[in-house]
């Protein structure tokens, strides 16, 4: 790695995990960040990833309705 060269914050993979959690069990964002104490765009981005690994949870809007 370069000196002086910015590295991103870790994850919190326990936080990620409890956020996880709540939208399988279909929470909406804001509920999840609320009970989660994370930032709803934080719950939007591991919603995501939820879709992009093909985990269920709650609906993303990038899937058919039908």
């Amino acid at each position: 790695m370069t000196p002086g060269r910015y590295k991103d914050r870790p994850v919190d993979q326990i936080q990620h995990e409890h956020i996880r959690e709540l939208l399988k069990k279909e929470f909406s964002i804001r509920k999840a960040a609320k009970f989660a104490g994370a930032d709803p765009s934080m719950v939007w981005e591991v919603q995501q990833k939820m879709a992009l690994f093909g985990i269920p949870g709650q609906r993303t809007g990038c899937e058919s309705w039908t």
